[in-house]
């Protein structure tokens, strides 16, 4: 993907079959993945979510595309962020959108939730699940019945979940493993 941009586009619901951009460098979650990440949730997405290491924006996108209100982006890279700007103005839902660009360890979430959905995407190369876990519990911005999802290469297999914490279901596709975290 270096050197050009390529694009994919959304899955499901109401923006079905619109384009999306994806910045350099991103390895952006399949539209066969994405749909079968929301199929595992067996209900609509709540309300409000937040996508953690944002990349292209295409898990929130997703997510308000089958109908949360309201998504917030956390994206480290300012290009990155920049991209998730134009698909969310080419796709007119920019105000129902914020994009905090901070480092997902240095960001300040707390009075920006409840969040019900948090997706946690990160480069494959890194392995930041304690710290993910542990930053948005602490953080307070977690509705009481959340889930956090979860996408790690299959060759990493799934991370153990801190103290609170069960993996409800996983699903494996290709080079892609996602899982869903609940609340004991």
């Amino acid at each position: 993907m270096a050197g050009r941009r390529s694009s994919l586009r959304v899955a499901t619901g109401e923006l079905r079959g619109r384009r999306l951009k994806v910045p350099n460098g991103v390895r952006p979650t399949t539209d066969r993945v994405r749909a079968a990440m929301f199929d595992a949730l067996q209900q609509e997405p709540p309300a409000r979510v937040l996508d953690l290491f944002a990349g292209s924006g295409s898990l929130g996108i997703e997510a308000y595309s089958r109908g949360s209100e309201f998504i917030l982006f956390v994206e480290r890279s300012r290009s990155a962020a920049k991209v998730i700007k134009e698909n969310l103005e080419s796709l007119e839902i920019d105000t129902q959108a914020d994009i905090l660009i901070r480092d997902v360890f240095r960001a300040d979430l707390r009075g920006a939730g409840p969040f019900g959905l948090v997706f946690a995407d990160p480069p494959y190369a890194d392995n930041p699940w304690a710290g993910v876990f542990e930053g948005i519990t602490v953080s307070g911005v977690l509705a009481r019945d959340a889930r956090i999802i979860v996408e790690v290469s299959s060759r990493q297999g799934v991370p153990e979940a801190p103290g609170g914490w069960v993996c409800w279901k996983t699903r494996r596709h290709g080079d892609s493993e996602f899982a869903i975290f609940v609340r004991e």
